[in-house]
């Protein structure tokens, strides 16, 4: 059937070849017009999991949740960051026709006016006392709000005996005085100003100093990044904000919609890049190893119409790629070269014996066809063994790879043929690297006994390895590190208080969720929990009488007032000159404080020695000291009208996000730790499906996602196993050429886990595809040294032939194929590449050195009475 195959093929050769131009070109049509890449990695596992039915049970009743963008603010004070949050949150309301909701946790009207209730007691009373100290000043700056009222005020406390409190309120003022000036005398933006410290509601650590906007896009499914118009406008409007009034604020994006926006870009173009670096190299190896310029551009003609067609072939099957399934073209350039250079060798070989081009092609196809057949069949197998698991994005590869197999064994034995006809090969170089080949395996065969016992000592260690083999179950580990979205979400990591890494878990109602929070609290790994009810205050009996008498304080320093008129540049310039002769005059014991007074006072006197003085030094001075004053009372004054909260005045953004409309209620459960560590996440999504088993959210659907790709990888490789060797039985019918052509892919399978700890290279979602492919992709390297023995070559003819030289060439191609895939920015790509050219090169390694060791044992005293004969 094969040959007559080939045999049609010659005689049509130019119908063939012209027929395949026309229908590559509609088929790239094709291609443009319907391609489509599917970046959500929950997607590529199977619907019906626990966890993903627990998880669509969460969307269904908190749909806010699903497909956000988050955007990071990052400044140097709180007040900072909410202000930049509440001008972006108002200039985006603009766009509705791009987003369905924007949500500012922690933020907006409501805390704006109720912010106080939400601090502790102790916070309260500690507040009260700083306020209560800065009242006079504060006081002083409401009529004169300029550098005249600040120092003349600031004057006279240096004056007055202080109280300890006192002490600490003007030191404070005074290093933020300090930094201020230093920042003028610089050029840089001005730190976090005095007043807007004095009254800051949170410590100061940097998570106080960071904001949030969560934003959920109308995403377009109609572009390959269905958020790109969402993100950029959000870039646009954020920059627009940060330059017009905050320029020392910083704004980040991350979230599911814009690391899937940015993953997709990595995807695409690392894809992109190891398929053109693939070709380049696979065309050099090519020219090396065939010397024939014909051969070479018939075998890549080939291989460019099998790629098409196989891609065309998987997008009609099943309508997308995936961020596994991308990685497809690479594998198939590795793959589907082995058949053409098989064929070509193999043809270039009988051209070298004295046949004729239509004799050399038959004699060709005769020897090699059936050995191409039975590599696609075992290939096949390896691919669509993933198509029976529950790893869906695994299982679309399978598909397009395995159909991949099939295209590329029909092209190889069609067009290939067509274009050697058109082109044929009349004259070879003959190379050394047969011989070379020979000389190599003439040693390896006499030393035979050597080798196995290395082989043996090698398995031995590296199953004494395996027990530490790691899996990084983790896919934010797949992605590349250096996009905007993936470091800004592994910096949120790093803080328990916002780490992304959340569990939800939905209770029949509030009750219900009270109980459930009551037993989480107890478990060591988990930090806190929210519910609804964790929004209305606690103590607000004991709270709003400090505030309210706070409010009598201040009541009459925040309410409007005019000011009085602006005072005179000379009269500044005296305020100026004053404060510093008071400052430098100042004795006391509070070291600290009278540090910080000289520091100001040789800052503030260097100041009047620059250009500009006075008027330009003390108009930006004034300006960074004061700038903001006016709004940070007006916010003190909103603080302070505060009354009682209950569970009805939450506003609808909240209450949305933790109670359904059918009184169901979500439950947010915080980790202790970093899970960016995969034995804490486990650890915490355990402990926590102890109290609640329907928990789901991110970390759930990591490690079980994680477990669910590991059980379908098993079953792949042992169903892979189990078939080749049943086809192998099948088409050898004989147990020990069986067995000889699974010995060294097991070996070569035992090293590949070996090798990945000693190298560190963990296995993952991605990568663990190696090992199932192994076994499909290495079968063929023995089985077609098995399959040339049985045409009656002795060990030695064996080596001298085209087929070790062809195995290694196509080894080599299909290795430098892969090792291209490690060149990816995509972390997931780079460890396909990276393991899977660890596991060939392992594998062609073990199929051309132990393998004949093995032959050489089996056959014994008969080849080595013949090279002693020989010798």
């Amino acid at each position: 059937m094969l040959r007559a195959l080939v045999e049609t093929s010659c005689r049509t050769a130019r119908w063939i070849v012209s027929t395949t131009v026309v229908l590559s070109l509609a088929i790239l049509y094709y291609l443009a017009t319907h391609f489509s890449l599917d970046t959500n990695t929950m997607n590529m596992l199977d619907p019906a999991l626990p966890f993903r039915m627990h998880d669509r049970e969460l969307e269904r009743n908190f749909p806010q949740l699903d497909d956000l963008i988050v955007v990071v603010i990052e400044g140097q004070s709180r007040q900072q960051v909410q202000d930049v949050a509440d001008a972006l949150t108002k200039t985006l309301l603009q766009d509705s026709n791009l987003f369905r909701s924007i949500y500012q946790p922690g933020g907006g009207p409501f805390f704006a006016r109720h912010g106080l209730l939400y601090l502790d007691t102790e916070e309260l009373w500690q507040l009260d006392e700083r306020l209560t100290e800065a009242a006079p000043l504060i006081g002083a700056l409401s009529q004169d709000p300029s550098l005249h009222g600040l120092f003349t005020m600031l004057g006279r406390s240096l004056g007055e005996d202080l109280t300890p409190e006192h002490e600490a309120t003007l030191l404070h003022v005074f290093d933020s005085i300090g930094k201020t000036i230093e920042a003028q005398l610089t050029g840089q933006p001005s730190q976090n100003s005095w007043h807007e410290q004095m009254l800051d509601l949170s410590q100061a650590d940097e998570t106080s100093h960071r904001s949030f906007v969560l934003i959920q896009p109308r995403l377009d499914y109609s572009n390959l990044q269905a958020g790109q118009d969402a993100i950029s406008t959000i870039r646009h409007r954020a920059q627009t904000v940060e330059d017009q009034t905050f320029p020392a604020v910083r704004i980040r994006l991350t979230g599911s919609v814009a690391i899937a926006d940015d993953e997709l870009g990595s995807s695409l173009q690392g894809a992109a890049y190891a398929t053109l670096l693939s070709f380049g190299l696979v065309w050099i190896l090519l020219l090396l190893g065939l010397w024939s310029l014909r051969l070479v551009v018939a075998i890549l003609l080939t291989l460019f119409t099998g790629l098409v067609w196989t891609t065309a072939l998987g997008i009609a099957m099943i309508g997308h790629l995936n961020v596994i399934s991308i990685t497809f073209p690479v594998l198939y350039i590795g793959l589907g070269v082995d058949f053409g250079i098989q064929f070509a060798m193999r043809y270039r070989e009988e051209i070298r014996q004295g046949s004729g081009h239509h004799d050399a092609l038959r004699q060709a196809v005769q020897g090699i066809g059936g050995a191409l057949t039975l590599a696609a069949i075992s290939a096949g197998i390896s691919f669509i063994s993933f198509a029976f698991t529950s790893y869906r994005g695994l299982a679309e590869m399978g598909i397009i790879a395995s159909s991949g197999m099939f295209v590329a064994l029909l092209c190889n034995l069609t067009l290939l043929p067509a274009l050697l006809t058109i082109f044929p090969l009349r004259h070879t170089h003959q190379t050394s690297s047969p011989a070379l080949l020979a000389h190599i395996h003439s040693r390896i065969l006499r030393h035979r006994q050597a080798v196995l016992w290395c082989s043996a000592f090698a398995a031995g260690g590296a199953l004494i390895l395996l027990p530490q083999t790691r899996f990084d179950f983790d896919p934010l580990h797949l992605k590349d590190p250096t996009t905007e979205s993936v470091s800004t979400f592994q910096d949120l990591l790093h803080n328990a208080k916002h780490s992304p890494y959340t569990i939800s878990i939905v209770a029949d109602s509030l009750e219900q969720a009270h109980m459930l929070t009551t037993q989480l609290k107890q478990l060591d790994v988990v930090d806190k929990t929210i519910t609804l009810a964790d929004y209305v205050p606690t103590h607000q009996a004991d709270k709003l009488p400090i505030i309210e008498d706070l409010n009598l304080v201040l009541q009459p320093l925040t309410m409007p007032t005019s000011p009085l008129p602006p005072p005179q540049i000379a009269e500044q310039v005296q305020a100026w000159n004053t404060f510093v002769t008071k400052l430098n005059q100042a004795q006391h014991d509070h070291e600290a404080l009278l540090h910080s007074q000289k520091h100001v006072a040789d800052k503030l006197q260097y100041l009047q020695t620059l250009p500009g003085w006075p008027e330009a030094v003390v108009h930006d001075l004034e300006k960074r000291l004061l700038q903001g004053l006016s709004k940070t009372l007006d916010r003190l004054g909103t603080l302070l009208s505060t009354t009682g909260i209950t569970i009805e005045d939450l506003p609808h953004d909240i209450r949305e996000r933790y109670l359904a409309q059918d009184g169901r209620a979500r439950i947010q459960v915080f980790p202790k730790d970093n899970l960016s560590h995969n034995n804490a996440l486990r650890q915490f999504v355990e402990a926590v499906q102890t109290v609640a088993p329907h928990a789901t959210d991110t970390p759930v659907a990591i490690l079980e996602g994680g477990d669910a790709i590991v059980k379908a990888c098993l079953e792949a490789t042992t169903f892979t196993l189990i078939a080749s060797l049943l086809i192998l039985l099948t088409v050898l019918r004989n147990l020990r050429d069986t067995l000889l052509v699974l010995l060294p892919l097991g070996l070569a399978t035992i090293l590949t886990l070996a090798g990945s700890i000693l190298l560190h290279i963990p296995l993952n979602l991605a990568n663990i595809i190696a090992l199932p492919l192994l076994l499909g992709l290495g079968l063929a390297f023995g089985i077609y040294l098995i399959l040339r023995t049985r045409e009656g070559l002795s060990l030695e003819k064996l080596f001298q032939s085209s087929t070790p030289h062809a195995v290694l060439l196509s080894a080599l191609t299909t290795i430098t194929s892969f090792g291209t895939l490690a060149f990816s920015t995509h972390q997931g790509i780079a460890s396909i590449g990276m393991l899977l050219t660890l596991s060939l090169s392992l594998a062609i390694l073990c199929t051309l050195i132990v393998l004949p060791a093995a032959l050489a044992k089996i056959h014994g005293p008969k080849d080595r009475i013949k090279r002693e004969d020989e010798e």
